[in-house]
């Protein structure tokens, strides 16, 4: 989600919401259809609106859709780090960034992962 975020270049202009796409439904049909609808959330990460006569509407959304969007609003609710993270990005889609294996990348930061999880640091 974060990715989806910066890639839209909504967090370079400054832009705090994100249109998302979601589905509406009566609270009658969401409870006649509850299953099928839990369903589409879940498989096809959809957002249900479900609409209340006397009351509040409640959106549905996956579990690990809503950890998604926290965490960005978490990452980028602070100016510094939303630039950091749109350079980041802007960078790893330029021509100067080159794809490394996992090993390589712990060659070049001097980490060495031993068999029972323990992580060391060379020349420490």
């Amino acid at each position: 989600m974060l990715y989806k975020y910066l890639k839209s270049g909504l967090a370079k202009r400054g832009c705090r919401r994100q249109i998302v796409l979601s589905k509406e439904t009566s609270y009658s049909q969401a409870r006649a259809n509850l299953a099928s609808i839990l369903d589409e959330v879940v498989d096809q990460q959809q957002i249900f609106v479900i609409k209340r006569r006397n009351g509040k509407n409640v959106a549905l959304i996956a579990e690990d859709e809503l950890s998604s969007l926290l965490e960005s609003v978490y990452l980028l609710r602070s100016p510094e780090n939303a630039r950091r993270l749109h350079r980041a990005l802007e960078w790893s889609e330029s021509e100067e960034a080159q794809p490394q294996t996992v090993d390589e990348l712990k060659q070049e930061l001097g980490i060495e992962i031993t068999q029972n999880s323990n992580i060391s640091l060379e020349n420490s």
